[in-house]
């Protein structure tokens, strides 16, 4: 990759979101960084749905291990949270383990 080509490192971090793997894309954005590259604002957007991601998995396993009540409102923030952030899989896991659903759902 060029030093001065944030393109291929923009391809590479957006991959890695779009597959759930937002550490990965942290990761090489932090990496990118370190080898002077300048970020595009392709490059930002991602890293932010990469963060966003991470905290919705930090939020979510929260909300496993303190058994807070998943209601309706819940479920359908973290589908669109998940569906947002380039997981589609979770979203759609979600969706279909919901025992109750409205025209938001």
């Amino acid at each position: 990759m060029t030093k001065n080509d944030s393109v291929p490192w923009s391809g590479m971090i957006g991959g890695y979101v779009r597959l759930g793997r937002s550490n990965d894309a942290i990761d090489l954005f932090r990496h990118l960084q370190i080898q002077g590259v300048c970020p595009d604002e392709i490059t930002m957007v991602d890293v932010l749905c990469a963060c966003a991601l991470e905290l919705g998995k930090w939020v979510e396993s929260l909300i496993e291990r303190e058994k807070v009540n998943m209601s309706l409102e819940l479920n359908n923030v973290l589908i669109d949270m998940f569906a947002k952030c380039g997981d589609v899989d979770k979203a759609l896991k979600l969706f279909r383990a919901m025992n109750e659903r409205s025209i938001v759902s």
